[in-house]
């Protein structure tokens, strides 16, 4: 059975929408404040979709670390920023990723000289994945770029 410009046309379609799935899904900025002033830390994780934003005190704060996701039986070298608070860990991010360690080792050494400084009054910084998922999501797209022009030469 010959593929028709139509069947094309439909997986092109399918294609285009798996992009946006794929970079609503995974596209995402994450903050952290943390101020003595007033006392408190907020995280922020922000999505295509909506933001979730979780609040504890200065003093829960302890310190950061890189950690994994899941088990530690899979050989992944990914990691993501883990805030650790009294209260037990609060991830910083909701993946974990082999991309921008330095800058994930950087924000592990900010939030040390945060808390061994009484002097610095706020501690502020963000990981912004959208362009790598931007990049990722492009995949998906191109394919379905290169359905649709088929489907037009069929």
């Amino acid at each position: 059975m010959p593929i028709t410009r139509h069947v094309l046309f439909g997986m092109a379609v399918v294609f285009f929408l798996a992009s946006g799935g794929c970079y609503s899904l995974i596209a995402e900025v994450d903050t952290l404040q943390c101020d003595r002033e007033t006392g408190f830390c907020t995280l922020r994780q922000s999505k295509v979709f909506g933001t979730t934003m979780e609040s504890f005190a200065v003093e829960e704060l302890k310190g950061a670390e890189l950690g994994r996701v899941g088990d530690d039986s899979e050989p992944s070298t990914a990691r993501r920023l883990v805030l650790i608070t009294t209260k037990g860990p609060v991830p910083f991010m909701n993946y974990a990723t082999d991309l921008s360690m330095a800058e994930m080792e950087e924000q592990v050494g900010a939030v040390a000289r945060y808390l061994g400084s009484e002097t610095e009054r706020r501690l502020e910084f963000a990981r912004d994945n959208r362009l790598s998922s931007f990049l990722l999501a492009m995949i998906p797209f191109s394919v379905g770029v290169v359905l649709l022009i088929a489907s037009k030469r069929v």
